[in-house]
């Protein structure tokens, strides 16, 4: 079994809470781009230094590099014999010949996930990859 591998740009999570405190009460982000996790999308709003309309939010915590991971439902997980945060190695093949093993890959398991792995920027652009899928090697 195999899945996608995506590249996960830099990115924030915001509650409800630093919305409002960015763009004013009752605001919600523009939409500017649907992601492939259910629910979750690019928006035209999103900067590194949050200045809002409304004001500023300076954050300890949000702004992320994430760690590559694997998002699976239940059921990929119980078919890939893997558990929520368990730790493993994938190897991802570009089609040419060139395979990249990613170690240190965290699972993520939730029902509201679609099966794909992220990894950052860096990491798609060190392996030289476009559009690639990958398997569970360890």
């Amino acid at each position: 079994m195999d899945f996608i591998v995506e590249t996960s740009a830099r990115h924030i999570h915001l509650t409800n809470a630093a919305v409002e405190a960015l763009y004013g009460a009752g605001a919600a982000l523009d939409p500017k781009k649907m992601l492939s996790q259910p629910g979750q999308f690019a928006c035209a709003n999103e900067k590194i230094k949050l200045v809002g309309p409304a004001g500023e939010v300076e954050l300890a915590e949000g702004c992320i590099v994430a760690k590559r991971h694997i998002h699976m439902t239940p059921a990929d997980a119980a078919a890939f014999g893997v558990e929520n945060g368990q730790i493993v190695s994938v190897k991802v093949d570009d089609g040419q010949g060139r395979a990249t093993v990613f170690g240190d890959t965290v699972v993520r398991v939730s029902e509201k996930f679609a099966l794909a792995m992220h990894i950052d920027t860096d990491e798609c652009n060190a392996a030289a990859f476009g559009e690639v899928r990958g398997t569970i090697v360890a």
